[in-house]
């Protein structure tokens, strides 16, 4: 994932239940990602449900997000390709 025009460096698991079934942690985001940078990242996987990007007060991205896909199988893909 590195290398590539969005910019993000690698997704990891969020663990199994409580909420968090196909849910990955995408972190080293540049200040400048916004969630429809990553929407459509992720979509190459599958639908995404949410993306809940974090914000400093500047504003701007604070360098990780979680995304959350609608069929939790496709979280084992995208943390295979990262």
């Amino acid at each position: 994932m590195g290398g590539d025009a969005w910019g993000g460096k690698g997704a990891k698991a969020c663990g199994g239940g409580g909420g968090n079934v196909g849910k990955v942690f995408v972190g080293g985001l540049p200040k400048t990602t916004t969630e429809q940078v990553v929407q459509a990242y992720f979509q190459q996987w599958g639908a995404v449900s949410n993306i809940n990007m974090k914000y400093g007060e500047d504003g701007m991205c604070k360098g990780f997000a979680f995304v959350t896909f609608a069929d939790p199988s496709v979280m084992q893909a995208v943390v295979a390709g990262s």
